[in-house]
């Protein structure tokens, strides 16, 4: 509602900040701001208790955690960026800002990469990868021109259309396609191994392996799949079986430093 209350009233970096400093929300924000008439930018870092606003003298990669010197050495946004998978996404993505010139189709690259900071591959749905095939939604935005390139259906795989900002806000919504859809089963498969671990967590171990097995052909290589299954072997006493699952999962990475203390207490 914030964003909306901005995107609809606000008509420069001084209103948003007005308004998000009334508006303050109930968890931590990361808001980024583009004024293409003013040709400048900002990103207010919003709590229930506080905003600050930091500008964007060029390019700025964000991700969901802090980083001013205000709210970065925070405990809690500490914790966050240590523990989960924040850090590595933004690495990664402030290394492909910088290697070449921005435009809408090296938006869409950025927007699409599935590979870990040195460039290597991750398993398909690594949540360390810019693109780990959660996002719902991607959106890539000209704010000079107004021109966006929108996914569709379910991600990023469905592919790319484009859209006018003005002829959007007047009503017209015709979209035209500029990148086809790509691997599609493979983002989908990702989406059933994932409701597939959530199941075996609740299930008793023989039925958590089974389930664990399945999503390991979805998901080939994930440590969370991998994890999974090695810790449905350890509940039956099979502990030796889990060993290799146990090392392909730390070699994978695993996505949290939680579930890399718990493979490591296995062995």
């Amino acid at each position: 509602l914030m964003v909306r209350e901005v995107l609809q009233t606000a008509s420069n970096l001084d209103e948003v900040e007005a308004i998000l400093s009334a508006r303050k929300g109930f968890v931590g924000e990361n808001v980024l701001v583009i004024d293409s008439r003013a040709n400048e930018a900002a990103l207010f870092e919003l709590t229930p208790h506080a905003l600050v606003r930091t500008p964007v003298e060029d390019r700025m990669a964000v991700t969901n955690h802090f980083r001013s010197p205000e709210l970065g050495p925070d405990q809690a946004n500490q914790h966050h960026a240590d523990e989960d998978t924040t850090a590595p996404r933004l690495a990664r993505l402030e290394k492909l800002l910088w290697e070449e010139d921005l435009s809408l189709e090296r938006g869409v690259t950025i927007m699409t990469d599935r590979k870990a900071l040195d460039g290597s591959p991750l398993p398909r749905g690594h949540r360390h990868a810019i693109d780990a095939d959660i996002a719902t939604h991607s959106t890539v935005i000209n704010a000079s021109t107004g021109e966006l390139w929108v996914s569709r259906w379910p991600n990023t795989a469905g592919g790319y259309v484009k859209l006018d900002l003005d002829d959007a806000l007047a009503g017209d919504l015709t979209p035209v396609e500029v990148l086809p859809a790509k691997d599609v089963q493979a983002t989908l498969d990702v989406q059933r191994g994932r409701e597939l671990l959530r199941e075996a967590r609740r299930a008793d171990p023989v039925e958590a392996e089974r389930l664990a097995r399945r999503a390991l052909e979805l998901m080939p290589e994930h440590p969370e799949a991998l994890t999974e299954l090695a810790a449905a072997l350890i509940a039956q006493g099979r502990d030796e079986e889990a060993l290799p699952y146990i090392e392909q999962a730390l070699a994978s990475p695993p996505e949290y430093a939680a579930t890399t203390r718990r493979l490591e207490a296995w062995l």
